[in-house]
């Protein structure tokens, strides 16, 4: 086993390029102090905010045991979203004199040997916990606002669209397409059959159907529905 461990996390598949920039800085430091040799635990796919990343537990367990005396990685906020999880790691890399080495943060690294980055270190996670937690009420209040001026927020019904100032319309192509695949169903086609020849599975048409099928056949949403699709229903008058 090597002296060094490396973490690295990227939140989603998407971010490729991310675990590739995070692999590339981290070899490069690892050069540049001549270290041969790093154990390697990368979470892919993985949020900060999740405590049950198998490497990140295998490292923090292998930090606790003292098994290597130096941690890499590109910045702090690749631990984890919370702080009192950041804070187990930092107390118990310096209980066992394990140095971790930051990248790309505020601070180059936590020494065991040096209180004030133990001390800088705890309070960038304070920090980003707390920087998360305003980005959440801003989304909120974003989303609430703009919900309350009508807009559409999530993702549209089959057959509608958001116009570029964020409110529901009709898609005419696809709601025009979703009507005459129903109106087959309502004369007692087969799902199987009218799946067989339009671009929505059987799955699809037959939530449709059960749950929205006014919308497509008769043009109205019910009372229960959101104000918001009869709104945009009255375009199919038009």
């Amino acid at each position: 086993m090597s002296d060094f461990a490396v973490y690295v996390r990227v939140s989603t598949d998407d971010q490729a390029t991310g675990e590739e920039s995070q692999r590339d800085a981290i070899e490069q430091f690892l050069n540049q102090h001549n270290v041969d040799d790093a154990d390697w635990y990368a979470d892919i796919d993985r949020s900060g905010s999740d405590t049950d990343r198998d490497d990140f537990n295998d490292l923090a367990d292998a930090v606790e045991n003292g098994e290597y005396t130096d941690v890499v990685m590109p910045e702090l906020s690749r631990l984890a979203r919370h702080t009192a999880t950041s804070v187990e790691f930092i107390d118990n890399a310096v209980e066992q004199d394990v140095v971790i080495h930051l990248l790309n943060d505020m601070i180059e690294c936590i020494d065991p040997e040096r209180p004030q980055t133990q001390f800088f270190g705890k309070m960038i996670s304070l920090w980003m916990e707390e920087e998360r937690k305003q980005t959440i009420r801003r989304i909120r209040r974003g989303l609430s606002q703009a919900q309350q001026q009508g807009k559409w927020t999530g993702r549209p019904p089959k057959g509608f669209e958001t116009n570029k100032n964020g409110f529901l319309q009709v898609d005419m192509e696809e709601y025009l397409a979703i009507r005459d695949a129903l109106e087959r169903v309502d004369d007692n086609e087969s799902l199987r059959s009218v799946a067989g020849d339009t671009r929505f599975n059987r799955q699809t048409l037959s939530d449709l159907y059960t749950d929205r099928r006014e919308w497509y056949l008769s043009g109205e949403a019910s009372d229960d529905d959101d104000d918001r699709v009869q709104e945009a229903l009255k375009q199919v008058d038009e």
